[in-house]
């Protein structure tokens, strides 16, 4: 037996980068899903459907059709934010809406509308599933066309699991060994993220975030003070702490930094920075592990003063984890 476990070791220690590649992509997707998938009736409404995704403290839910008995598409907080910086547009002089009662009307349309209308509203979320037998890397394959979920189905169409891109990075952070090396590299060796960084002021109105995200095809946002210092960040997802009723749907036109001290109960967003920044000296294992935590979709590279200074994705770790 302990000779079995020194040849092991040694051939552990001997696989080439395409070994290490193969035994995790190779691995049944089924294994690693999450197979608690929150749905939506095609019935429902937009907040309906909003309420779900808050209370459930998921991102998307798949939309369900009792009719037609099959899945029709997803709904995702991102199409929500598309849709509602539509919909709350200045005028033809650039002007916010009016008034208060316009405001209050365009809200109460918002949240009346078929969730269907909103399915893969901002053209990045469609419904896209595989069978659940299917291995690690077909999903990685539809991850490359710039997918972000994938479902496994059952030969009856039941929905069995469901596999994001967070969901390959928490594995990767718990199973680094198997990656070799590169989690040694730092940063600066990896040249990652995209280097044009697209922020917004702490003073700005959080409805121009969501609009910014809507227009760039972004999920998040790096929030930065008057210095260009990073001071927190917004994303797709803090939409779910406003409510439907008015008194905290009118936080929308409060300033950006209020909103998400508000949404993350916080005084002091200065003392999270570090949560979702990371430095040219940090490992490729300390980047993994800094955003499998909170379940990341980006940080943010910066400089000694907190000045951003690129984006990095899961996209991107990934890509490292497939490649190097």
């Amino acid at each position: 037996m302990g000779d079995s476990k020194t040849i092991n070791k040694a051939s552990h220690e001997t696989w080439t980068h395409a070994d290490r590649v193969h035994r995790w992509t190779a691995m049944a997707a089924k294994s690693i899903a999450v197979t608690k998938i929150i749905t939506v009736k095609a019935s429902f409404t937009v907040q309906q459907a909003f309420e779900t995704l808050s209370d459930e403290n998921v991102l998307s839910a798949p939309i369900f059709d009792e009719n037609a008995h099959k899945y029709v598409g997803v709904i995702d907080i991102v199409d929500i934010v598309s849709y509602l910086a539509q919909n709350f547009k200045e005028d033809e002089e650039g002007h916010a809406l009016a008034n208060w009662k316009e405001v209050i009307k365009a809200k109460n349309e918002f949240f009346a509308t078929p969730v269907t209308e909103l399915a893969d509203f901002s053209h990045r979320n469609p419904f896209r599933s595989l069978p659940d037998t299917c291995s690690l890397l077909d999903v990685m394959k539809e991850f490359a066309t710039g997918l972000k979920r994938v479902f496994l189905t059952s030969p009856k169409g039941e929905l069995n699991g469901l596999i994001t891109q967070t969901t390959v990075l928490k594995y990767l952070s718990q199973h680094n060994r198997e990656l070799g090396d590169v989690v040694k590299l730092k940063l600066s060796e990896l040249d990652l993220g995209e280097k044009h960084v697209i922020t917004i002021k702490d003073s700005d109105k959080a409805i121009d975030a969501f609009k910014v995200m809507a227009s760039k095809q972004i999920s998040s946002l790096v929030i930065v003070d008057n210095s260009g210092v990073a001071v927190g960040h917004v994303s797709a997802r803090d939409l779910k702490g406003i409510k439907a009723q008015f008194y905290q749907f009118n936080k929308l036109f409060d300033p950006v930094l209020d909103l998400v001290k508000i949404v993350r109960n916080a005084e002091d967003l200065n003392a999270h920075v570090p949560v979702f920044t990371c430095r040219k000296e940090d490992s490729f294992h300390d980047l993994l592990n800094r955003m499998a935590l909170p379940r990341l979709h980006k940080i943010y590279l910066t400089d000694d003063q907190l000045h951003p200074l690129s984006v990095i994705t899961v996209k991107d770790v990934i890509e490292v984890a497939l490649t190097k």
